[in-house]
């Protein structure tokens, strides 16, 4: 109940989830629309892999913070801001994965909960600021040491944990959640990868191409991603073009 409340309040920036009416019904209205956009099969979901976005791959527990930061993050972005952020969310996932060790440092450093937020909004931020920049990774790292509230975690902290003969539940959780993200399907769209609860079909050659509804012209995508088909393929291609 507790996160329940913190995820009422955190979509609305309201600081009071407890008075009764119409401010009630507004403020889980819009927490329904924010979460409507995270996972189900809305056409704007993005449908956003849990692994990815909050689950701690070393710990393989679920991270609130983590959650309660991509909310917000998601909740402040337009309409044009979440089109350009899906141009390049392939490669924002890929970064999320292979740097997986930020997020907990920052909720290590920062905090739990809410405390950890604002840090973790500026770093989705600058990973999307800088992939649109035509960063690569090591570039993107490097770069967070120029921004105050990023600069603690640039540095990446040598592994010394000491293992023994059997596997800890540690590493065990780290080896399925990489075995789950590395053989997880992906949108046909914008590469980034799928969640089966949030996944729609998309006509390859589209209806009114004249394509039909056989096995061959259906591909799975992101519920956002076949809404916005066109656009979106033009805009990715566009900076492919761009990167060659």
């Amino acid at each position: 109940m507790e996160v329940t409340l913190e995820l009422v309040e955190f979509a609305n920036r309201k600081p009071d989830v407890g008075s009764a009416g119409p401010v009630t019904v507004s403020a889980l209205q819009k927490t329904w629309r924010v979460l409507s956009r995270i996972n189900g099969t809305d056409p704007a979901c993005l449908g956003l892999h849990p692994a990815v976005y909050f689950y701690s791959h070393s710990t393989g527990k679920h991270q609130p913070a983590a959650l309660m930061a991509v909310i917000r993050w998601i909740a402040e972005l337009n309409d044009q801001q979440i089109e350009i952020f899906t141009s390049i969310r392939k490669e924002f996932e890929d970064f999320l994965i292979e740097n997986s060790a930020i997020l907990g440092e920052t909720i290590s450093r920062r905090g739990s909960r809410g405390r950890s937020v604002p840090t973790l909004i500026a770093y989705y931020s600058h990973v999307v600021s800088q992939l649109l920049a035509g960063k690569n990774q090591t570039e993107i790292y490097d770069s967070m040491r120029s921004v105050p509230r990023l600069a603690p975690f640039s540095v990446k902290i040598p592994n010394g944990v000491e293992y023994g003969p059997d596997f800890s539940r540690e590493v065990k959780s780290f080896a399925l959640i990489t075995d789950a993200l590395n053989s997880a399907p992906v949108c046909r769209i914008c590469g980034a990868r799928y969640h089966p609860d949030s996944v729609n079909l998309d006509h390859a050659i589209t209806k009114r191409e004249g394509g039909i509804g056989e096995p061959a012209n259906a591909r799975p995508t992101h519920y956002y991603c076949n809404s916005n088909r066109d656009r979106l393929e033009a805009l990715i291609a566009k900076r492919k073009a761009v990167a060659i």
